[in-house]
């Protein structure tokens, strides 16, 4: 049986993977959500697909946000029109409802 150790690694700090300046936020702060670069203020901007209404508010790095810049506009326009389509449904199902329960009470 073969035996390993684990050496405990002491990290001095996080640095932005752009400019090496030291990062003191959070883990789940500093990192792009995409790439996972330790990202400082100035190399980072928030998710646009993110919904940053809670405490936390999820970034991305500078390059990844170039990369989805064309791909927000879609996704938000798929979004919306799905959003109008479910409340079309909602509404046809409840008129459906309503129908039915008038029709049973005859």
């Amino acid at each position: 049986m073969k035996k390993t150790t684990t050496k405990l690694i002491e990290v001095d700090g996080y640095y932005c993977d752009d400019c090496d300046e030291k990062i003191t936020l959070i883990y789940s702060s500093r990192q792009c959500n995409y790439c996972f670069r330790d990202c400082c203020s100035k190399h980072r901007v928030e998710n646009p697909l993110a919904d940053n209404s809670g405490e936390r508010v999820d970034y991305v790095c500078i390059d990844c946000f170039k990369i989805m810049k064309p791909f927000v506009e879609k996704i938000k326009s798929i979004q919306e029109k799905s959003d109008t389509e479910i409340e079309k449904l909602e509404k046809e199902m409840e008129r459906l409802c309503k129908k039915y329960k008038k029709d049973k009470s005859k």
